[in-house]
């Protein structure tokens, strides 16, 4: 096995940015209780040089994340540095119900995706399962930054992926489903959202078959540069694909936006289902007075 250091490995001189981990719970599988942990490593980050690129990191723990392994990179393909839609970034990681890892990312404006049967001490050859058209960098109005990087998670014998693209005028959230048994991923398909409206930043998490989402929404408000960010939620319900999945706003979510306020990279979501039915904890950053940023928690029921 690799040596171990109490966190992985930092080259110096480049910078690790956008990590993101998963735990293998399966009780009885041999890499139970794995911590899985991917990112992405800059060699100069912000660089316009040629010379200088950006590629996904691995690593994992068996002790809680008290030691780890020695970092891998699983690109095969480097992106530039410049932090931007050619760069590699949005690494995320889940476990299936077999066992195997899976890790997913965007750059380039493409989709990679690559899988790992022994725990992760082997990833095959990262392959692109789509486009992700004009890039996760998304321009978004009444924000400084905004992204459409991907996330992965598992349901009970599939995968599912979703993302944020600007494919038209306006920026939609989009999502895939890979079949476990078949190796096979499915067209991409878009969450409906009211017309006009453009999605950024979404998030999701899963219980079961079921899979709970969160993306923001930006609108402009009249012929001033004000827009109005909202949170909406939408729920994908692995026995019953075919249903078109139709966003619903988050009641008390929606916030005022002048200039280009910074609201994070990210927003959060949990599973909940204490009660047996469909519930999450949703956490995202909000303004008051478009002065004052904070967290606002929503406990959701679709």
């Amino acid at each position: 096995p690799p040596p171990f250091a109490p966190t992985p490995e930092r080259p110096p001189h480049k910078m690790q940015d956008k990590p993101w981990f998963t735990v293998n719970r399966l009780p009885a599988d041999p890499f139970s209780g794995r911590i899985h942990l991917a990112w992405t490593e800059f060699d100069n980050y912000g660089s316009k040089h040629p010379a200088d690129s950006s590629r996904i990191r691995y690593a994992w723990s068996d002790n809680k994340g008290r030691t780890f392994s020695r970092p891998v990179t699983i690109s095969r393909q480097s992106g530039d540095a410049r932090d931007g839609d050619s760069t590699l970034e949005g690494a995320t990681v889940c476990v299936d119900k077999l066992g195997n890892t899976y890790c997913l990312w965007s750059g380039l404006n493409q989709l990679w995706f690559t899988k790992s049967t022994d725990g992760g001490a082997n990833w095959t050859t990262p392959v692109v399962i789509g486009g992700h058209e004009n890039g996760w960098q998304l321009d978004m109005e009444g924000i400084m930054r905004a992204n459409g990087m991907p996330f992965l998670a598992a349901l009970d014998d599939k995968l599912l992926t979703i993302w944020a693209a600007n494919n038209t005028r306006t920026s939609e959230v989009f999502y895939k489903l890979y079949d476990v048994s078949s190796g096979i991923w499915s067209e991409a398909r878009r969450i409906i959202i009211p017309a006009g409206e453009n999605a950024f930043m979404p998030q999701v998490c899963t219980h079961g078959n079921k899979a709970y989402i969160a993306f923001y929404t930006s609108t402009r408000k009249g012929k001033t540069p004000e827009y109005e960010l909202k949170i909406y939620t939408a729920l994908i319900d692995g026995n019953q694909l075919s249903s078109k999945v139709e966003a619903k706003l988050l009641e008390g979510s929606a916030f005022m936006s002048v200039g280009k306020p910074f609201l994070g990279d990210y927003i959060g979501i949990t599973a909940l289902n204490q009660t047996g039915k469909d519930e999450a904890l949703v956490a995202y950053t909000t303004l008051r007075d478009n002065r004052d940023t904070y967290i606002s928690l929503a406990r959701v029921k679709f």
